[in-house]
């Protein structure tokens, strides 16, 4: 499996402030669901998640914005996983335009939760390793 994981998304026009610019939110939204793609490419699976007690909380990020997409643009993320220990994930981000111009940049730290005790959990190592 590749390190880096890449996928495409167009703004819609609900992704949009009035002057048809893409939202910070977003931009968000699209982060957090390559993410969780790249774990479904790497074998969890959507049902997993969803009838499971666990899931992923962002703790921290550190975002700069270099430019702005408009809508109906489409965009690429390219993310990969910069560290990984037991229960947090270190992820980096990038978001490119149509021209392979460099839109967003961050990395966000994520803890894995158990949301029934409100605390820490190990995630599933096989799968991170993967990332790595």
């Amino acid at each position: 499996m590749s390190k880096v994981f890449e996928k495409i998304y167009e703004v819609t026009y609900r992704d949009t402030n009035i002057r048809g610019e893409c939202n910070f939110s977003s931009y968000m939204d699209f982060m957090s669901d390559a993410a969780f793609s790249q774990d479904i490419s790497l074998g969890a699976s959507f049902t997993d998640f969803k009838e499971s007690d666990y899931t992923w909380v962002i703790f921290n990020y550190d975002i700069k914005v270099h430019g702005k997409a408009n809508y109906k643009e489409k965009l690429k993320i390219v993310t990969y996983v910069k560290a990984f220990r037991k229960f947090y994930a270190l992820r980096n981000f990038k978001i490119y335009n149509e021209k392979e111009e460099l839109i967003l940049s961050g990395d966000t730290l994520a803890f894995y939760i158990d949301i029934k005790k409100l605390s820490l959990a190990v995630y599933q190592v096989a799968i991170m390793r993967d990332m790595k």
